[in-house]
């Protein structure tokens, strides 16, 4: 069912549909024109991605996100079947997977009717190698993966990437949040409280 959300501000809501239409008008004109080439699925991909979390996230319209997410999903696996080497197509592709993985079985096979693939350690998969190849979506799929270990429970591989993160942005401090909430649920309040107390140390030295 459409969940009932609270209207976004009109004059943003109306600057994201101009551009988002626009964004995938220009990329189903690009795959029209060039249905062999992958960065033009993948545009497009990106576009009807981006559209399907805002429908599903800020409208609240379940049913159009999944149709826009479905597209979205059939174009990054065209992607990978034109260049297996565009990696960053492994983030949409992963993240829908694992969700999917994720659903009860009467879902989870109307997903696999409506065209959607499924498979967790596969969803997993596609966004590590998406987290690896530097790529515009190289930081997002680092994010997705932080989320995705603790989920599983993989306490040690999400402190890893978080602690990756961090020496890619180093004044970001709700890292070093993350980083101690990580050792805690692993069950290492020692490090949990190291990683705070640092924390705490550079707060006072920001000047933000």
């Amino acid at each position: 069912s459409n969940v009932e959300m609270p209207a976004p501000p009109a004059a943003l809501d109306t600057a994201f549909h101009q551009d988002i239409d626009r964004a995938i008008a220009l990329g189903e004109k690009e795959v029209a024109k060039h249905y062999n080439d992958a960065s033009s699925h993948y545009d497009l991909g990106a576009g009807l991605g981006l559209y399907a979390s805002y429908s599903g996230t800020v409208e609240g319209r379940v049913f159009g996100a999944m149709r826009m997410a479905r597209r979205s999903f059939s174009e990054n696996e065209m992607v990978l079947d034109l260049d297996p080497r565009k990696k960053e197509a492994g983030l949409v592709l992963g993240t829908y997977r694992y969700l999917v993985s994720t659903l009860p079985m009467p879902v989870r096979w109307m997903a696999y009717i409506v065209g959607f693939g499924g498979g967790k350690e596969e969803g997993i998969k596609l966004i590590e190698q998406a987290a690896a190849h530097p790529s515009d979506i190289q930081t997002d799929a680092r994010f997705a993966l932080v989320l995705l270990y603790n989920r599983e429970h993989r306490y040690a591989d999400a402190v890893n990437v978080v602690r990756g993160l961090e020496r890619s942005y180093p004044r970001n401090r709700l890292l070093v949040l993350e980083d101690a909430s990580t050792l805690l649920r692993a069950g290492r309040p020692a490090e949990a409280e190291k990683a705070l107390d640092e924390g705490v140390v550079r707060l006072r030295q920001d000047t933000r």
